[in-house]
């Protein structure tokens, strides 16, 4: 069977720039297009991805007979790499071929260069055009660049395009939004007084006002509200006025709406805030704006979405946590950022994945768990199935793999900077690989990261629990578990000593909460106490927690408080 490393080393040489390692794998029969696993690319194509692609590396593929696959060329354009661009360009890729059958190479450039301060589109577009790039195509869904990037705000790329040939009909403006967009102050009291119409929309079912506040022009608002328009005019889906300003980032824009009355937490057809949004398109000033505002951070879609499940910049996240939101609840990608870990699959051998493939237990309170299979699970994210795809083993027991793709696990971040995470579980309890954890991973941030085991009468499985720092200890509070392992009434409480990692059970007394799991922590220093709120309780069946309870640590006591 071949190893992970025999399938992938190509594309990691690749990545790191290693071209005597590229010509090894070639000399030894490894397919220069061979697709890596978990993002089904080519080594060039991961190159090509890279916004500072090593050139040396991209022109050594191709001379060797790498394909420049409409992908390729397109990942190469989603980077705004004119240098990359240019040089697949003379290689032969080919310009006006459609990417799945759906859209062009410039439509898929204004849609990864588009976002509002995003220098690399006009050169881009530009670069693109002046090689033959056909600005007429348009979309199996009817859209055209012109739309992709009035959508974004992006109208100086909007004027770029019209210049070039492409259609203004497209946009379906009016005289007055063309004006709010592209005139004066002056055009737009002409047309006023003329008496157009205030409610038409464009093609985005957005009215001058609502353009007004995308493009950020408080003079042209102000006038068009006193005019008539609507202070609770929304856009398609719902989109509210705050979100324009948010998505042009005009933070004077947002003041000015809280001024007039505009409402902080409104929401859009699907439950989003402006808030949400700027944690989405990684708005960092109007983050802090809106926290700063009062606008309310948990407050979350039908579909569970809030800013801390979406949030991709680090320093959202940090203002996130300052105002005290749970850290535990970032996506994967955050907690890659986060973490300094990397994409990519686990680069063992197979005797290696055989020694470590399994859960096991630490001998020792705390036991360094230092296994080359599992900090290579950590590294690279992956599920358990992706790995079982690749080691493929006839006749392999049926234990859960280890894997480090978790849920209900709990991240710290402590005030030298370590990260420590705590237990959680994989997969859900019908598949083979559901496993519920009883280890402690410390990362530096930087990339390295050391696993904790503890014998599992020390520290048993834990996952959907609390995790609260105080001065050098993690207080870990409650557990959702295995159903055998509950003891309904019972409030498992942990504490975690950050200097050396050695777990202790607290026994607590009084009235607990009884076994909870998905709930809440928040520490009262002038309490000495740990509140806990929402979340469920009970064993085989769970209902919610209605209740708030206090654990005073110093006399460790519980109190049923409401």
């Amino acid at each position: 069977m071949k190893g992970v490393g025999d399938l992938l080393k190509i594309h990691d040489d690749a990545i790191q720039g290693n071209i005597a390692g590229v010509a090894e794998e070639l000399a030894a029969g490894v397919d220069i297009d061979c697709i890596e696993i978990t993002a089904r690319m080519t080594a060039l194509n991961c190159v090509c991805t890279m916004p500072d692609a090593n050139q040396e590396m991209i022109h050594f593929l191709v001379e060797h007979g790498a394909k420049i696959s409409p992908y390729v060329f397109q990942d190469a354009v989603g980077t705004g790499s004119l240098v990359t661009i240019h040089f697949l360009l003379k290689s032969g890729a080919r310009i006006n071929e459609s990417l799945l059958g759906i859209t062009d190479i410039l439509s898929h450039a204004a849609s990864k260069r588009g976002e509002v301060g995003n220098e690399t589109l006009i050169p881009v577009l530009t670069l693109l055009i002046e090689n033959g790039a056909d600005v007429y195509i348009v979309s199996k869904y009817s859209e055209t660049k012109l739309h992709i990037l009035s959508d974004y705000g992006r109208f100086d790329g909007v004027a770029f395009l019209l210049d070039h040939g492409s259609d203004a009909k497209a946009l379906g403006w009016t005289d007055l939004i063309r004006a709010v967009v592209f005139g004066t102050y002056e055009e737009v009291e002409t047309l006023l007084k003329e008496g157009v119409n205030l409610r038409d929309r464009d093609f985005w079912s957005r009215t001058p006002w609502l353009m007004s506040l995308l493009v950020g022009d408080l003079m042209k608002a102000q006038r068009l509200l006193s005019a008539g328009a609507q202070i609770n005019e929304v856009g398609r889906c719902g989109t509210i006025p705050m979100m324009y300003a948010v998505e042009g980032n005009h933070i004077h824009i947002l003041e000015w709406l809280l001024a007039i009355g505009v409402d902080i937490n409104a929401t859009d057809d699907f439950g989003r805030t402006a808030l949400l949004t700027a944690t989405e398109l990684g708005r960092v000033l109007c983050v802090s704006f809106l926290l700063n505002a009062g606008a309310d951070f948990t407050k979350s879609t039908s579909y569970g979405d809030r800013p801390i499940t979406e949030v991709r910049d680090i320093e959202i996240l940090k203002l996130l946590i300052d105002v005290g939101e749970d850290l535990s609840q970032i996506n994967h990608d955050m907690h890659r950022i986060l973490t300094g870990t990397i994409l990519g699959g686990p680069r063992v051998t197979d005797e290696e994945y055989y020694k470590g493939k399994h859960r096991k237990f630490g001998k020792s309170n705390p036991q360094r768990m230092d296994m080359p299979f599992w900090n290579a699970m950590v590294q690279c994210g992956w599920q358990a199935y992706q790995a079982r795809s690749v080691f493929s083993y006839t006749g392999e027991e049926p234990k859960p793999l280890w894997c480090y793709y978790r849920y209900g696990r709990t991240t710290t971040l402590l005030p030298d900077g370590r990260i420590v995470e705590i237990a959680g579980e994989h997969a859900d309890s019908y598949d083979g690989d559901f496993c519920i954890y009883n280890d402690v991973t410390v990362f530096d941030g930087y990339g390295n990261f050391e696993i904790w085991g503890y014998p599992e009468h020390i520290f048993p499985r834990t996952d959907f629990h609390t995790a609260t720092l105080i001065d050098d200890y993690i207080y870990i509070i409650g557990s959702l578990g295995y159903h055998e392992q509950r003891r309904p009434g019972e409030t498992p409480v942990y504490r975690l000593d950050c200097r050396n990692y050695k777990m202790e059970c607290m026994k607590t007394k009084g009235k607990m909460p009884g076994w909870i799991s998905e709930h809440n922590a928040r520490y009262a220093p002038d309490a000495n106490s740990i509140y806990i709120t929402g979340g469920k309780i009970g064993g085989e069946e769970l209902v919610p927690n209605h209740s708030t309870f206090a654990l005073n640590l110093q006399t460790l006591v519980w109190k049923r408080l409401s």
